[in-house]
């Protein structure tokens, strides 16, 4: 008997709230569930983002349905980017917001949870990839929404290519503005209530300040450790999406069926304010201390475990 309540007693430790942790998540050597990437968005005013009559993209900068390229993926590059590198009002050219994903399959219970990035610099005529510096340090809120369906980070941008990434077929492995890498966003720029949730948090960001910007994640985070098959990270950026009450009926009928938006799925989203802001990204080789980060206040499925060796 006194065995069978010492047993008692260590699983008692092992489940107390007293063992509540600090759990890091970030890209490197002990962890590589990081995936991280940027997309054109529609800021309500740019008219690149083109949808064929078969859903298909358009091209990037094309003003009609039959001309421009492919959209691009950006998931190998340095830096992950929101905003807006146009600068004249109100039709900006380049809106971009940010995917990111963490594995969370390590975390057994949660209190609180935010996502860490790191501003480096503003691309902007006048600024550089190594000063936070610009000309356009303008503050605004940025939106968090949780992803509802999976995407592919791709490596578009890598050795070097840069922030307007790799052209990219729709469907073929690597995100797009069209495109998850699997199958089409319901609305161009991940901007559907089929392809995010409501916002769960907003953060005031002011890139003359620089450093560490923190976004609070909890309800994702227990979701995701509930519903660990659903997990497909946030999207961060300006719009306010989805506004239920905004919203039109998809327009666009695909062959198999399926109904999308063939332009902005409301009348007027919520505008860019100008500025492309630059986070390190998980990608990044020279600034691996600085990729984002996930921290986790909770517990884990491994430490309470080391207590007994």
């Amino acid at each position: 008997m006194k065995n069978t309540f010492f047993v008692i007693a260590l699983l008692a430790l092992v489940v107390s709230p007293a063992f509540t942790e600090t759990i890091t998540l970030q890209q490197g050597p002990a962890y590589s569930g990081t995936a991280d990437t940027h997309i054109i968005s529609w800021d309500g005013n740019q008219n690149q983002l083109v949808r064929k009559a078969d859903g298909t993209n358009g091209g990037n900068g094309g003003t009609t349905a039959t001309t421009g390229g492919n959209p691009q993926n950006a998931g190998g590059w340095d830096y992950i980017e929101e905003g807006d590198y146009g600068s004249t009002a109100p039709l900006y050219d380049d809106s971009k917001c940010i995917l990111i994903k963490f594995d969370v399959t390590s975390v057994a219970a949660v209190s609180n949870a935010k996502i860490g990035l790191y501003y480096w610099f503003e691309r902007s005529t006048g600024s550089s990839a190594t000063e936070k510096s610009g000309t356009k340090k303008t503050a605004h809120v940025l939106n968090v929404n949780r992803i509802l369906k999976p995407w592919a980070r791709g490596n578009g941008g890598a050795n070097g290519v840069g922030v307007d990434g790799t052209d990219t077929p729709d469907n073929t492995g690597a995100v797009t503005w069209n495109s998850t890498g699997y199958d089409l966003w319901q609305a161009m720029g991940a901007e559907g209530p089929e392809d995010i949730a409501p916002t769960e948090s907003t953060t005031e960001f002011d890139p003359a300040v620089g450093g560490w910007v923190w976004f609070d994640v909890t309800e994702s985070v227990k979701f995701w450790v509930a519903n660990p098959g659903k997990n497909f990270g946030v999207k961060i950026g300006q719009e306010v999406y989805p506004d239920p009450s905004a919203f039109l009926a998809p327009d666009l009928t695909l062959p198999n069926g399926k109904k999308v938006y063939s332009k902005a799925p409301v009348a007027q989203p919520t505008g860019f304010v100008p500025g492309a802001h630059d986070f390190v990204s998980s990608s990044n080789a020279g600034k691996p201390e600085l990729r984002p980060q996930l921290v986790v206040e909770g517990t884990s499925f491994t430490t309470s475990w080391e207590l007994f060796q």
